[in-house]
């Protein structure tokens, strides 16, 4: 078998699948002996310069991603009206195959960390300004080691290319109300087709269906997200929770980043861990939220400290004793262990990290136990004077400038001979003035 303006490097030695854009074919390159995989663009969807620039862009995504969870482009071939990508050969198996053949509703155990591995490489895409645009089941590869690659990127875009035509492209079940109404696109747009694959690897059903497209429409805008209970009676209802917000019809009330996303996902498998551990002998504490800021009404009022926000964040403490926080779009931001927060970035909190906002470190554990006081003072921030440098250091017992301990005294070898030379050139100037002085009263000539 042979295609027109394939090298003769190439052996064809089949069709693997076909689309509504191009067929994908099976190599071989005899030069080194590697599979690849040609996808052939149709001659008659090539004279679409939509489609056209499409393909071009997907060769041009390929060529600058270096990712194991995508698959790498070896050439671009255009030869007169004919186009092809010749990409890795991925030999593994499509995760739709995967659910329907294997494994069926997966458990909580394969599906959190195979998921989590989804998240990070579309996370990696978002992080190239790249959206792909048609993320579903048959565009994840399953390999034998459980490991994924992720496939055709036919109608991803550069988010920030606002040349793109917003034309209605896409898996209809897996498509965001915003691709189906020609709206906005954005990275939320992938988070929504993440959440129906998710919703498909639990329970083997799509959320959305119908008997025509124009019905599955119409459910995805207007109807609410099913009950994953529904499907599946034995599924983690945390799971609804972290769906029903994937899903959301709007995109900004959806997961913002894949790695928020990830995170709630990664929490399931933790708590399961940690009640095995524990053999279900942990003493179970009530849910508490404690918002944090310099208005009344947050349980933690901060008034003395400019730089807090007037609702600054948000601690959470479930039902394990586990401890999250969450900066609430401050203008100074969070920081954790020195590190500053996203907006609404959700982070787990060990016991010994140090969170500040402003001017003041938080005694943050101390917020959950049965007296809490609802106003604090930035007493730990109290400012001293280095009695070495004479710097006005804030919050540390140490000062950044000098080196010196709070509280250390100066010795002959820490004397600022700056500030000698100043005390003598002070002494001369007033030497000099008084003579000025005497010398116009005629004192002396």
């Amino acid at each position: 078998m042979t295609l027109p303006g394939i090298p003769d490097d190439y052996y064809i030695d089949g069709l693997l699948s076909e689309g509504g854009t191009a067929a994908v074919y099976r190599g071989i390159n005899q030069r080194d002996g590697y599979e690849v995989a040609i996808k052939a663009l149709f001659t008659s969807r090539a004279k679409d310069d939509f489609v056209l620039r499409r393909f071009r862009e997907e060769a041009n995504h390929y060529l600058y991603l270096k990712h194991p969870g995508i698959t790498r482009l070896v050439d671009f071939i255009e030869a007169k009206d004919r186009f092809y990508l010749i990409m890795e050969f991925v030999d593994g198996i499509p995760l739709d195959k995967y659910l329907n053949t294997i494994t069926g509703p997966m458990s909580e155990e394969t599906l959190i960390p195979m998921f989590c591995k989804i998240l990070d490489t579309i996370a990696y895409l978002h992080k190239n300004d790249i959206v792909h645009l048609d993320i579903k089941p048959n565009n994840i590869m399953v390999l034998s080691d459980k490991n994924i690659k992720i496939l055709d990127m036919g109608i991803s875009a550069i988010i920030s290319d606002k040349s793109n035509n917003p034309k209605k492209c896409g898996t209809p079940a897996f498509m965001a109300p915003e691709q189906i109404n020609l709206g906005n696109l954005g990275f939320y747009t992938d988070i929504f087709a993440l959440g129906v694959t998710l919703f498909n690897m639990l329970t083997c059903q799509l959320p959305f269906s119908g008997s025509n497209q124009t019905e599955v429409f119409k459910k995805i805008c207007d109807e609410p997200t099913p009950q994953v209970a529904d499907f599946i009676e034995t599924a983690n209802p945390k799971f609804q929770k972290i769906i029903e917000r994937a899903l959301q019809k709007e995109g900004k009330n959806r997961y913002q980043t894949c790695e928020e996303f990830k995170i709630e996902m990664s929490e399931i498998l933790e708590k399961q861990e940690n009640k095995k551990v524990n053999n279900n002998k942990i003493k179970l504490k009530k849910m508490k939220v404690v918002t944090i800021g310099r208005q009344q009404g947050n349980t933690i009022v901060i008034p003395n400290d400019n730089f807090v926000g007037r609702r600054h964040l948000e601690l959470v403490m479930d039902d394990l004793g586990n401890f999250q926080i969450m900066d609430l779009d401050s203008v100074n931001g969070t920081f954790v262990n020195g590190r500053k927060l996203t907006s609404y970035e959700k982070v787990t909190l060990s016991h010994t990290d140090i969170v500040r906002i402003g001017n003041t470190t938080l005694p943050w554990r101390s917020y959950f136990d049965e007296e809490v006081p609802t106003v604090v003072q930035p007493s730990s921030m109290k400012k001293w004077t280095c009695k070495i440098c004479g710097y006005n250091e804030n919050t540390n017992k140490v000062c950044t400038k000098c080196g010196a301990k709070k509280g250390e005294k100066p010795t002959g070898a820490d004397i600022n001979w700056r500030n000698v030379l100043s005390i003598v050139m002070t002494i001369f100037s007033l030497l000099f003035m008084i003579m000025m002085v005497l010398r116009m009263l005629g004192v002396f000539k």
